[in-house]
């Protein structure tokens, strides 16, 4: 082997790495947030208790009512970006 091809070698190796770990860091799963969790906590409450629930959410300053009915389906004031079928934020919430 010469030089240049040991040096060819190392720096597909270097490439091939720095890829890797960009890929890896993708694959981390968002952290979900506050607001989130409480929402699919309210859902899921509802949807064990059999009965609409109904509470206030802070969003950073922002106070919103939120109404988790049995079957699922979430209603919340128009200033919240809410799915109605899942309960997620819109990604522009959050």
């Amino acid at each position: 082997m010469t030089l240049v091809e040991l040096l060819v070698v190392i720096a597909i190796l270097a490439i091939a790495t720095g890829l890797s770990s960009v890929a890896l860091r993708r694959i981390d799963a968002p952290r979900e947030t506050d607001v989130e969790h409480e929402l699919l906590a309210l859902r899921r409450d509802a949807i064990r208790t059999g009965h609409s629930t109904t509470r206030v959410l802070r969003q950073g300053t922002t106070l919103h009512v939120v109404t988790a009915l049995a079957d699922g389906r979430m209603l919340s004031d128009p200033a919240m970006p809410l799915d109605p079928a899942t309960g997620a934020l819109h990604d522009a919430a959050r």
